[in-house]
């Protein structure tokens, strides 16, 4: 919980302690002085309350878990100063017994705010701080093609439009921005809950986490990136159906230690796309492309080929930002990371265009790309790093398992292969900081949110930085080599 909404949230808990208590002792003792003067505390304790509520109110932001301790604060304030008297002044032992009977609620509500908090995202801990920039790209000389159509309203023959972010390290420190900066900032976890509603039979309010447009993250807008070095750049391919900053921590660590990074938005893969004119692509549950898939992933493999030359072509002169962020890229330097079907298209675009660093697959998804329609082949270093649920699936119909896939046709004496005990698919998003009881659902296994980050972020860096792994005794993480 945020450190305001805490202390609001512990002073309002002492009130209707402290009202009880005192209609206890008058129930039993009925001193009217006594009484004058515990009401001059509860007013003291209401004023405290009251201000930690406006800064609350004010700087945080307020949600509905916390509801019922806003309207038990309203209602103390007001009989206690404008109506200056007491409810049920003859019927001590009914006033008891409410005041006790009060205190269930309130609890309920500061459990329901611990279990669903604001999401808080891993801080970045590298010597930068981290600059950020959405942008709108339209590919004059591509259409949408389409597989991408069939998975969403996409038009097949309208021109391609992706999202992109770019993170950059910066030396200039700026604001915090939302973790999505939206229009209407429920539309993630609205579409998160919707996607899981429709794929796994569940009924959860579509409602249940709008709290989480209050969350924030260490990247701000309007910086100028560093000047000094030259670096390399990190691109994110999402998997389906994601979004571009539903691995935000990983991203922004890495820009942190001094890295470009770019996340891309597959329109019609991605669980939605929103434009700046505020037009949604939105991806449609529960389609299958029977036999297309690796067309999709060779789509997505084309995106981050249109991303990586619109860098390099110093044509956007409306953005000062992007072409200063461009200036500082190794364009000799590229690194991949994918989580599931993002990872096969990664390997697609490593083995197409041959001008990969570095590849990170998590919990990649390549077996589409194995029906002989693409080249598969590159030898850049790569981290193959798979779920414990991945590594753990039996053998079916459909084949080989992913674990299968990478001993026989993506192992070679580049390749470093792990999974990670305690996780699910969901382990490589930053899914794990919406609640502390993740781990029981089927959003992530049971690991804890902060101990597969460890694992993620220290292989991304060594990657990166190294182009092989030198450390990789960290706990839950097991090797298949």
């Amino acid at each position: 919980m945020r450190l305001f909404e805490t202390l609001l949230v512990l002073s309002v808990l002492l009130i209707a302690l402290v009202q009880f208590l005192y209609s206890f002792k008058y129930w039993r003792a009925k001193d009217e002085n006594q009484i004058k003067a515990n009401i001059n505390q509860i007013r003291t304790l209401g004023v405290v309350s009251g201000i930690l509520f406006l800064i609350h109110f004010l700087f945080e932001g307020i949600r509905w878990q916390l509801y019922y301790i806003y309207l038990y604060l309203i209602f103390v304030l007001v009989i206690t100063f404008l109506l200056d008297k007491r409810l049920i002044e003859n019927r001590r032992g009914l006033k008891t017994l409410i005041e006790f009977l009060n205190i269930f609620p309130l609890i309920i509500s500061v459990f329901l705010a611990w279990v669903l908090p604001v999401p808080k995202i891993i801080e970045p801990t590298g010597e930068y701080h981290v600059g950020r920039i959405e942008k709108h790209i339209i590919i004059e000389d591509r259409l949408n093609g389409e597989v991408f159509s069939i998975l969403s309203d996409l038009d097949k023959n309208a021109k391609r439009e992706l999202m992109i972010t770019l993170w950059y390290p910066t030396n200039e420190k700026g604001k915090d921005t939302s973790w999505f900066l939206l229009e209407d900032k429920t539309t993630p976890t609205r579409m998160v809950i919707n996607y899981l509603n429709k794929n796994f039979g569940l009924e959860m309010p579509t409602k249940i986490l709008n709290h989480a447009k209050l969350a924030t993250v260490k990247a701000s807008l309007n910086t100028y990136p560093i000047e000094s070095i030259e670096t390399s750049l990190v691109i994110y391919t999402h998997g389906w159906p994601a979004h571009r900053h539903f691995a935000a921590d990983q991203l922004i660590n890495l820009a942190s230690h001094g890295y470009v990074v770019v996340s891309i938005n597959h329109t019609g893969l991605s669980l939605f796309t929103e434009f700046p004119d505020g037009t949604r692509v939105d991806n449609i549950p529960g389609i299958q492309l029977e036999g297309r898939t690796s067309e999709l992933m060779y789509g997505m493999a084309v995106d981050i080929d249109n991303v990586v030359n619109y860098l390099i072509d110093d044509l956007d002169k409306e953005n000062s930002s992007i072409n200063q962020v461009s200036k500082i890229i190794n364009f000799n330097d590229i690194n991949i990371i994918g989580h599931s079907t993002g990872g096969g298209a990664g390997i697609l675009y490593c083995s197409i265009y041959q001008s990969c660093s570095s590849f990170m697959g998590q919990d990649t998804y390549g077996a589409p790309i194995l029906d002989g329609k693409y080249p598969i082949k590159f030898d850049a270093p790569s981290v193959y790093v798979y779920s414990e649920d991945w590594f753990d699936s039996p053998l079916n119909e459909y084949g080989p398992t992913e674990i299968d896939n990478y001993f026989n046709e993506f192992k070679n004496k580049n390749t470093y292969g792990y999974y990670i005990s305690g996780t699910g698919h969901y382990d490589f998003l930053a899914f794990g900081s919406l609640s502390p009881l993740a781990g029981s659902t089927i959003l992530k296994g049971p690991i804890d949110y902060r101990d597969s980050y460890k694992i993620l972020d220290g292989l991304n860096l060594q990657l990166i930085r190294d182009k092989e792994i030198l450390f990789d005794d960290y706990p839950f993480l097991n090797s298949l080599n």
